[in-house]
């Protein structure tokens, strides 16, 4: 089956939620649907291809997502926020304090990612809990 290119965006998007996401000690996805509809794609795609487009993600992941993390990042519990920004996937980890971007890209047969490293926004940092009064 031929994949569009925006399929192509969804499926990179998945492979960079599963491989960047296992830095980490546990990943919350704060959006199911889009997490549903990058998997269905991911499934779809030819087994080359998954191998190809996973090892460039871990690849890069290695080289340039790891040395940003804390040394605590496997103990960590993260939300992540998968959406796409017109052609590229973009996969966001919040830890409550910094946000880690990482964009997927398919370009033909090459995959380019790029990271960023962002401030939590106000919506990432998780509220205290109320006291309960009489």
């Amino acid at each position: 089956m031929k994949t569009s290119y925006r399929d192509a965006e969804l499926q990179i998007g998945y492979i960079t939620y599963m491989i960047v996401g296992s830095y980490f000690g546990k990943v919350i996805c704060r959006t199911p649907a889009m997490e549903a509809k990058m998997k269905l794609y991911y499934h779809l795609m030819n087994e080359k291809d998954q191998l190809r487009a996973e090892e460039d993600c871990d690849r890069f992941a290695a080289e340039r997502v790891v040395p940003l993390l804390p040394e605590s990042a496997d103990a960590e519990t993260v939300e992540v926020v998968l959406r796409m920004d017109g052609d590229t996937a973009v996969v966001e980890f919040s830890d409550g304090i910094q946000r880690f971007e990482v964009r997927g890209e398919a370009r033909g047969r090459r995959t380019e990612f790029s990271v960023s490293v962002l401030p939590a926004m106000e919506s990432d940092v998780p509220y205290p809990a109320q006291e309960e009064k009489d």
